[in-house]
């Protein structure tokens, strides 16, 4: 699914985005194209605070249509799920708003400042080989307001008939970084968007699931650097409207692998690259 026809799509189940500007929003969509079952379900959260969105129902049409999303966002991370078999749209998106203000000692403040950021997404996208199968996801990002310094997105097409150019297309997962030129003492919007969607329908062979699996995705980077007057500056202070510490990463530190097992990691890496499935489903 486009990310065109992802916003109409949230757009038709009257899925608004929040206003404030502190302020967390989950979003859910899930729509059979065909009447019978449960019917649609949608749902959109705003909290300054956690959301986490997840239907206890699975939603179920017509021709054996049926699929599920769930969302969770809070500042600094987003988590997206969701499946879709039969002939069905599930779009999951979560969305960031913050207000961040930069500083650094001596100097004043209105002083231009050159900021990097970084955001690290992670998932797996899934489609099987019959029918009118897509999975995807879009990344925007933007500090400081205007356009989006990070926009980034990816499907991965099923191999119907109707899907001659199947495969994966687009952005790799991984981290993105972007510079942007920001005021130290004013406020800088923060804006992050994250999107996925499974799209299932029939063709002539029939029809295959879909799914998107970012629930361990999205996580703030941190600041790479600020630069002043072309200096790099390692004294500097980030403030934000909602308390959270962005000058480091918000990613979970990897857990250390017990002593007895780290000599067996680089066989074991070596075998998960080996045995790892791809991103299509064969």
């Amino acid at each position: 699914m486009s990310p065109r026809l992802i916003a109409a799509f949230m757009l038709a189940l009257g899925l608004s985005t929040a206003q404030a500007s502190t302020v967390n929003t989950g979003q859910v969509g899930i729509n059979p194209n065909f009447s019978g079952g449960t019917g649609p379900f949608s749902q959109n959260v705003n909290n300054q605070g956690p959301v986490d969105i997840k239907n206890p129902q699975l939603v179920t049409g017509g021709f054996g249509s049926s699929g599920n999303a769930a969302t969770f966002v809070d500042y600094g991370v987003i988590k997206l799920s969701g499946d879709s078999a039969g002939s069905l749209n599930a779009v999951a998106r979560g969305i960031i708003r913050d207000d961040l203000t930069f500083s650094a000692p001596g100097f004043a403040t209105g002083t231009q400042a050159a900021v990097t950021f970084s955001l690290i997404v992670n998932g797996t996208l899934s489609v099987g080989p019959l029918g009118l199968s897509t999975a995807s996801w879009g990344l925007q990002a933007d500090l400081g307001g205007g356009f989006f310094d990070i926009n980034k997105s990816a499907s991965l097409l099923g191999a119907g008939p109707f899907l001659p150019n199947h495969g994966y297309v687009g952005d790799p997962f991984g981290t993105y970084s972007a510079t942007v030129t920001l005021q130290l003492g004013f406020v800088a919007p923060l804006d992050i968007e994250l999107t996925a969607s499974a799209q299932t329908g029939f063709d002539f062979v029939g029809s295959s699931p879909s799914s998107f699996d970012l629930a361990h995705s999205l996580y703030w980077g941190g600041i790479g650097a600020v630069t002043i007057n072309g200096v790099a500056v390692n004294d500097f202070a980030v403030t934000s409207g909602s308390g959270t510490a962005y000058s480091t990463s918000l990613a979970p530190a990897p857990v250390p692998l017990p002593p007895a097992l780290l000599l067996f990691a680089p066989a074991l890496a070596l075998l998960r690259h080996r045995c790892a499935p791809g991103l299509r489903a064969s």
